[in-house]
């Protein structure tokens, strides 16, 4: 019997690709995400530093506590802005993770597809065998020779 061969096998390598690259492409959008959270956190950390250290501060002239002031409100301004950098990144992931689970989707029905494909090719080859091995058989026992048609 011929070997199996799956006829669908390209479109089957090309969902695979498919979802290669919506992973790679979620994995992306999830780590500029994340890095966009850790610069809001340590923006919003050094703010806080720089507001406990005018609490701390005894005796400071005004220049310098509008300095420190003017520098935690930067410090803010850019936390911020990270924050809705990685708002606005949650936003694209939400439909990259979509993207994800259709491709995967598509991906497990052709391999289900395939596998069942490979089920009844397995079965019609069991069938040819054990008919090949009924005919040897019967073929053995009753040895058939020219001369029985005589």
């Amino acid at each position: 019997m011929k070997a199996f061969r799956f006829p669908l096998e390209a479109l089957l390598r090309l969902r695979r690709r498919k979802v290669e690259r919506a992973e790679a492409q979620l994995a992306s959008l999830e780590n500029r995400r994340r890095g966009a959270l850790q610069r809001a956190g340590a923006f919003d950390r050094r703010s806080l530093e720089a507001r406990d250290s005018i609490g701390r501060a005894g005796r400071m002239r005004g220049a310098d506590i509008r300095t420190a002031a003017n520098s935690s409100q930067a410090l803010q301004d850019r936390a911020a802005q990270a924050h809705r950098a990685a708002k606005a990144l949650e936003a694209e992931v939400a439909p990259a993770r979509r993207a994800v689970l259709a491709a995967r989707r598509d991906l497990e029905a052709l391999e289900l597809l395939r596998d069942k494909a490979l089920d009844q090719w397995r079965l019609d080859a069991e069938k040819q065998q054990h008919a090949l091995s009924e005919e040897l058989y019967l073929a053995r026992r009753f040895r058939w020779s020219p001369e029985d048609e005589r």
